[in-house]
């Protein structure tokens, strides 16, 4: 049971912190923005994260409703699927990289419209 108790305990943990940090953004109007802008990111990972890590545990106590490739599947997201959002979310917040990938959907889009259909 306590390795139930120690995500959610960080979870609380990170929660207080971050309700600590959107106080003191709130009362400065400099550079609070900026670092809003960084948490929420921070906390869409993060969240992501810890949905997974709930999901994969529930799936490992709820044995007789899942098959075993579903409880597999989920672990397996668990632990690489993080790693890779990670980089995604901080990249599309890149000004450039946004623009990139933007400019490679628009012409996808357009090679995909050209393709004849059966």
């Amino acid at each position: 049971m306590a390795i139930f108790f120690i995500p959610v305990f960080d979870f609380f943990v990170i929660a207080a912190s971050y309700i600590a940090i959107f106080s003191s953004v709130l009362r400065s109007s400099s550079s609070g923005v900026k670092a809003l802008h960084t948490c929420i990111t921070h906390i869409m990972v993060l969240t992501f994260s810890l949905t997974l890590a709930l999901i994969a545990f529930l799936s490992y106590r709820v044995k007789s409703g899942l098959p075993e490739a579903v409880r597999v599947f989920f672990s397996t997201m668990y632990m690489l699927f993080p790693a890779c959002f990670n980089p995604i979310v901080y990249g599309v917040r890149t000004t450039e990289i946004r623009q990139h990938i933007l400019n490679t959907l628009t012409h996808w889009k357009h090679f995909v419209q050209v393709l004849p259909y059966h």
